[in-house]
Parts: C-alpha cells; structure tokens; sequence
C-alpha cells in the first residue's frame, strides 16, 4: 500500500512537475505572444498617433489653404463686384453715348436733308444758269457760224469774181482752117489782177503754161460767160514759177494784192480755184510758214488744177499765188498747198501794168 502511495505520490509528483513545467511554458509561450501582441500594438498605435499627428497637420494645412482660398474667393468676389460696377457704369456710358451718337446722328441726317435740299436747289439753280449760259453761247456760236457761213460765202462769191480758168491746148495734126482741133495738154487756174475796157491782166503759174510756144500750143481763159478766149504770155518768171498773161478781153473785177510782208504765220486765208477740172472749187486755211524765199506754207485743201489761184487773207486781199499742192504718201485727208509770194508777182508786174 505504502508502495503504492509511494509510487502514486511519485507520479503526482511527475505530473505535478510535468504541469508546472508546462505551466511555466504555456505562461512563458502566453507572455511571449501578449509581449508580441503588446509590442505590434504599440507600433499601430505609433502608426496611428503618426497618422493622426499627419492627419492633423494635412487638417492644419487644409484649413489653411482652405483659408486662403476664401480669402481669395472673397478677393475674387470683391473685384468681380468691382468690375460689375465698371461695367454697369460704362454700359450706362454707353448707352449715354449712344444717345449722344443717335441725336448727333439725327441731328446730322437733319443737316445733310437740309444741305441735301440747299445743294439741290443750287444745283437746280446752277443748272438753270447754265442752261441759260449754254443756250447763250450757243446762240452766240450758231451768231458766229451763220456769220462765218455769210462771210465763206462773200469770200467765195469774191474769189470766183477775180478767178479764171486757164488752160493749156495743143493744136492738132489735122485741122482746118475754121476748126483746129485742140488737145488739152494742162489746166490751172489765175487771177486777174488788172482789167482795161478790152484787156484783162491774169497772173497765173508758169507750169501751166510752159509748153505754150506758138503755132503748136494755145493757152485760153474761160470767161465767166463760159467762152473760150485766147490768151497771150507777156512774161514769165520761171524761178518763181509765175506768168502774166494777156486777154483780149475784160473778164471780171480784179484781185488787190496785198503788201509785201503783211501775211503771218496762223492768219486765216481762203482761195478759189478750179481743182481737178471743177470750176470755183473753195478751200479754207492758215498761213503756217514761210521759206527762205518769201514762198508761203498754207494748210488749204487743194488738189492738182488749183494752180495760179489766188490765196486772199480774211479781207480779200490777195497775198499769194498757189503754185503746188503736197500730198503725203499714203494721205488723201491731208493735203498743204505752197504759195508764191506777192513781192514776186509785183516784181514781175513791175513795167507790165
């Protein structure tokens, strides 16, 4: 029995030291893992007082710029207000200007109506006047053209009342004595330019005439009755390409030659002649030039049988004879006739009338 306690008080003993030893592990093990437990919950509690401290400071932070920001946003505002107030106030200039403007504008549009219809009225007036002066002057101008008309026409009548027509005839091979046949060799025109009861005096060009040697070639004058009558070379000046003829006959009124040097250059001049073969042909011009020998440039609208008429000034003096016409190659609308100078028909009369 008592080895039996014995033995049991021996195994009470084991287990008792078997239990404290595993008491003193499981509590060794439990402090270890409360240790551990206490140990990370100290570092989350580090972690989370760091995180409230950072929590704060971000708080701190934010409020701040959150601060800021209202302080802006109330900056903002003000100066929003402020340019609102701008605004209204230059929107309630310029709603003053525009009414400015609009009364400047009608005020303006009631001016230029009014100018509008002052200019109208002037211009209606200005109008009138000239009318009235266009009118006026055409009046005056259709005065001046039937004057000119009048004065062309006495011009003309006094041309053909000093002018012949001259012409050159070669007598025939067969003839007789009653009827000599004659063919016309050249015709021109002259100028009488001194008459007696039965002679007439007629200056003429001398290239008419040139073939004029008797019995071969007769020079006659057409007489304002339309008859032929013959005439006769008194003298010629072949430089000056003149000739004077007689004629038995007194042929019409005669020319008044005009001084030596008394024609100038744009002096308005006219002549008649008898222009390829059309008797009492007219042609107006001017005096253009002269050349070293006193022969005349006119601007007259002649042609070839113009040659020995007379160019008179604006009164009927006579103060040249046409001695050629030059017509440009090519021209037929532009035609200058050269004229002989009077000095040279007086030279040549001199002794003769």
């Amino acid at each position: 029995m008592r080895r039996f306690l014995r033995v049991i008080n021996k195994v009470l003993q084991v287990t008792g030291k078997i239990l404290l030893v595993a008491f003193i592990v499981a509590q060794s093990f439990l402090s270890y893992g409360i240790i551990q437990s206490i140990y990370v919950l100290n570092y989350k509690l580090k972690n989370i007082v760091r995180i409230k401290s950072a929590i704060a400071l971000l708080e701190d932070k934010v409020n701040k710029n959150a601060i800021i920001l209202l302080s802006d946003i109330a900056v903002l505002e003000t100066s929003v207000k402020n340019k609102n107030k701008e605004l209204v106030a230059d929107i309630a200039l310029a709603a003053a200007d525009r009414t400015e403007l609009l009364k400047g504008i009608t005020l303006l549009e009631s001016e230029s109506i009014t100018r509008f219809n002052s200019l109208q009225v002037d211009l209606k007036s200005s109008i009138s006047k000239v009318e009235r002066e266009n009118i006026t002057r055409l009046y005056s101008l259709w005065k001046d053209v039937e004057e000119l008309e009048t004065k062309s026409k006495e011009q003309y009548e006094y041309g053909k009342s000093v002018s012949v027509w001259v012409s050159l005839d070669r007598v025939g091979a067969r003839q007789d004595s009653n009827n000599p046949t004659l063919v016309p060799l050249s015709i021109g025109s002259g100028i009488v330019v001194k008459k007696t009861e039965n002679y007439s005096y007629v200056v003429k060009c001398y290239h008419v005439i040139d073939f004029a040697d008797y019995g071969r070639a007769v020079v006659r004058v057409k007489t304002k009755n339309g008859d032929y009558v013959e005439a006769y070379v008194l003298d010629t000046d072949e430089e000056n390409d003149l000739a004077v003829l007689l004629v038995e006959d007194s042929l019409t009124e005669y020319a008044t030659i005009k001084g030596i040097a008394d024609i100038e250059i744009s002096d308005k001049v006219f002549t008649v002649g008898n222009g390829l073969g059309f008797e009492d042909t007219y042609a107006e011009g001017l005096a253009v030039g002269y050349n070293d020998t006193g022969d005349i440039l006119f601007t007259l609208a002649t042609t070839p049988g113009d040659s020995g008429s007379g160019v008179f000034d604006s009164k009927g003096n006579l103060v040249a004879i046409l001695s050629s016409v030059y017509v440009p190659r090519g021209s037929y609308d532009f035609t200058t006739g050269v004229g002989v100078h009077t000095k040279h028909i007086r030279k040549l009369l001199k002794g003769i009338i």
